[in-house]
């Protein structure tokens, strides 16, 4: 499989994870006054695959398509691709209506998953070149 599209599949599950997170956080006051129950946690479950399903099916293709327009960029690459993101996730209102926001905020929370692994693995294989020049050097 294609590197890129699984590391696009790894910010699609973590971005999905982090938004199911924040619902739950909004959901506190539910909780609060009613009281945790099954109903309210096995509701949590559909949002969760439907953000994931959106990240996968949706979100990674518009990521791939930022990623291409903007491969060349490199001082403003990072404000023009979240702009795309965003852009994307705006459509969505047009079909989900009253769920158009939590749409943007999914795709802006993929968008900086993606960015944040793409920075981790960048650091990482510093490191482990940095670390093989030692060893070759001693």
């Amino acid at each position: 499989m294609n590197k890129t599209f699984t590391d696009k599949c790894e910010a699609a599950l973590y971005s999905s994870i982090i938004f199911i997170l924040f619902i739950i956080i909004l959901m506190i006051p539910e909780f609060m006054k009613y009281g945790i129950s099954w109903a309210i946690i096995i509701e949590v479950i559909p949002i969760f695959i439907i953000a994931l399903l959106g990240s996968l099916f949706y979100g990674i293709p518009v990521s791939l398509l930022s990623e291409n327009l903007t491969k060349n960029l490199y001082s403003t690459r990072f404000l023009i691709a979240g702009f795309i993101h965003i852009f994307f996730g705006f459509l969505t209102i047009l079909v989900l209506k009253g769920f158009g926001l939590f749409a943007v905020g999914a795709f802006l929370l993929f968008f900086l998953c993606d960015e944040w692994l793409k920075r981790e693995k960048e650091v990482m294989k510093k490191k482990i070149s940095y670390k093989m020049e030692q060893d070759y050097l001693c």
